[in-house]
């Protein structure tokens, strides 16, 4: 066996269903420390912002190279493939 298989880094439907797992279970995480932060008056400002779409990745996407502009968003962010897709369209909408 190796250390990919090991790890359950081969892809595959077991790695789609472990990032969507993995997402349900951010978002909870997400909003019970939004929860936290209301009932202690906790300033979240502090918090992270989403990783921003780089100078590069905005002037694919303008360009209109989109496909590259998501293919170097994932690889720059760690996006997967649907939300580097909705930040390369924002860029293209206008919207980011």
């Amino acid at each position: 066996m190796g250390i990919a298989n090991f790890l359950g880094l081969t892809g595959g439907v077991d790695t789609e269903r472990e990032v969507v797992r993995l997402r349900r279970r951010v978002a909870t995480l997400e909003a019970q420390v939004a929860e936290l932060a209301r009932a202690t008056g906790a300033d979240l400002r502090f918090v992270a912002p989403e990783p921003a779409v780089s100078d590069e990745v905005r002037q694919l996407a303008l360009s209109g190279r989109q496909i590259a502009a998501i293919k170097l968003h994932r690889e720059q962010t760690g996006a997967g493939l649907a939300e580097a897709k909705q930040h390369v369209d924002e860029v293209v909408d206008g919207r980011a």
